[in-house]
């Protein structure tokens, strides 16, 4: 049993891997549940809504990392520690770092602040192992403008330099913590990626 959770900027293909690994683990008859941040709940999905929206431009920076916290918080008692405590693995796509990297590094809001939420919200529930998907930003850029075009969401719309300091700001956590975090390179190919993350957690015995 273990509390998973793939992190990366917009693009990066951390989607696509998380899939893959849900197929292993299923192959493998590990128990496990798949869910995402913003929307892993009936009022996680509003809240998701209100943040993805490409209407809602005005929406404040602070108001935007305090929806992130309270979809994060009724993530955590509703759906998170009822799984974990019955032995179930979670594999999450976003968690705080997310809010971390987007809010402080994208939105250049207070890090201390965010920090203190996420002491507050998350300190009975921290991921035994967080996977980022590294990838350059003009590539990341590039999938979505083909894959999605014009149905990009509000935080896929942001600009370029935007999502560079969200890299940045990833791979600052990835090092201040380098045995919570594995980095892989987003331009590998998806089954090479897979086998490289079981690997890991195989060498880790993470999932045992």
């Amino acid at each position: 049993m273990a509390f998973l959770v793939f992190e990366g900027i917009d693009g990066s293909g951390k989607s696509t891997l998380l899939n893959l690994l849900c197929g292993k683990l299923k192959e493998q008859k590990l128990p496990f549940v798949q869910t995402k941040e913003p929307g892993g709940t009936k009022i996680g999905q509003k809240i998701r809504k209100l943040l993805l929206e490409k209407d809602n431009t005005h929406l404040s920076p602070l108001a935007e990392t305090l929806l992130y916290y309270a979809d994060r918080r009724q993530h955590i008692e509703e759906f998170i520690k009822p799984h974990l405590k019955k032995n179930i693995t979670v594999v999450s796509d976003r968690y705080w770092a997310s809010t971390s990297a987007y809010q402080c590094g994208g939105r250049d809001i207070s890090e201390s602040f965010v920090e203190s939420l996420k002491n507050q919200i998350c300190k009975d529930c921290e991921p035994d192992l967080w996977i980022l998907l590294d990838l350059p930003t003009e590539t990341t850029l590039k999938r979505l403008f083909v894959s999605k075009k014009d149905n990009r969401d509000r935080m896929e719309m942001e600009t370029s330099s935007f999502h560079q300091k969200v890299r940045d700001y990833y791979l600052q956590l990835a090092k201040k913590d380098p045995n919570k975090w594995l980095v892989l390179s987003g331009e590998k190919s998806p089954p090479l990626l897979l086998k490289e993350l079981m690997s890991h957690l195989n060498s880790k015995e993470i999932l045992l």
